[in-house]
């Protein structure tokens, strides 16, 4: 089977491009900027989003998984966020069609729930998303479903993949880690974190199972965990304490929106912003009841045992 990917170079693209090659998937995966540099795939640097130039990459393509994103912390205008995470994939999925690609597999997000809620969030919760990463993230899914009569298409909404090699979130371990660190809000809301290489194993199991065409699937690990209790297995692993008092999130986000601007402005990144502060106001709860029924889906790492592994190679890698 041959295997055409999009964003294999990102953190979570490397553990699925290392899986594929080891399944003996024959795997080529597209590029923007930075190759992954993964032995056993090809890889090819594309110049344009355009549907007819993009066919030229689709010959004996069989699948398609499609990760690359402008991700929520890229600092661009609305109309990057809108090329690279809705139209690059509705424009992918047009030459997939006319290459006779079998299955369209699209990464989405768990953001596209926006600001989410206590209870548990199942596919069938209304997405409401809120900023440019989600709300682009979201119409990237309107575009390629809009085709699931003509080729098998299959959305993906992950929780908040973490693991060794993650420098996106880096600067949360880091703040944890000087022991300055305190808890924006209550610590009420939930995240369903999730390890990377149970993302990987889910990918894996939509590649391989005969699915209808429009499912949409949560993936996300065994249970949500407040962020609260999340920031204090982290400090646990560190060996570190988290300040002992809270603070309101409303005045933090009119601080991190005059940050933001002025990181904007200067170039310098601030440990407070408007997205670090998503983590503790969007609440995520996740189901993967779809995922464990229809997918055999089992995710098998716990969140401390994750965070030792990530941590492990932070210090190992000289990042803390």
């Amino acid at each position: 089977m041959k295997i055409l990917t999009t964003g294999g170079s990102g953190f979570a693209g490397r553990y699925l491009l290392r899986a594929l090659v080891k399944q003996s998937y024959e795997v080529i995966n597209l590029v923007n900027k930075n190759f992954s540099g993964i032995e056993g795939v090809k890889e090819i640097r594309i110049k344009s989003f355009d549907p007819e130039y993009l066919k030229n990459f689709l010959d004996g393509i069989d699948i398609i998984v499609h990760l690359a994103a402008a991700l929520g912390s890229t600092k661009a205008n609305y109309d990057y966020f809108y090329k690279v995470n809705s139209l690059f994939p509705e424009n992918l999925i047009k030459a997939a069609i006319e290459k006779g690609v079998e299955k369209f597999i699209y990464i989405s997000s768990a953001g596209v729930y926006g600001k989410g809620s206590k209870r548990i969030i199942d596919e069938n919760f209304p997405p409401s998303p809120v900023d440019e990463y989600e709300k682009t993230k979201f119409s990237g899914e309107e575009n390629v479903l809009k085709f699931k009569n003509h080729i098998n298409v299959i959305i993906v909404r992950p929780g908040w993949i973490y693991g060794p090699g993650d420098k996106r979130t880096l600067k949360l371990y880091r703040a944890i880690n000087s022991g300055k660190f305190f808890i924006a809000g209550k610590g009420d809301g939930f995240q369903t974190p999730l390890f990377v290489e149970d993302f990987v194993k889910a990918i894996v199991l939509i590649i391989e199972n005969n699915l209808s065409s429009g499912e949409i699937f949560n993936i996300a690990g065994k249970e949500p965990l407040r962020t609260e209790d999340m920031v204090r297995v982290i400090a646990t692993q560190l060996k570190k304490r988290i300040l002992p008092f809270k603070i309101p999130i409303l005045p933090l986000k009119l601080i991190a929106k005059i940050l933001d601007l002025l990181s904007s402005i200067t170039g310098i990144n601030f440990p407070l912003t408007s997205s670090s502060l998503a983590f503790f106001e969007r609440s995520k709860p996740l189901s993967i009841e779809k995922a464990k029924n229809v997918l055999n889906f089992t995710p098998e790492t716990d969140f401390g045992e994750g965070i030792r592994l990530t941590i492990n190679w932070y210090k190992k890698e000289g990042l803390l």
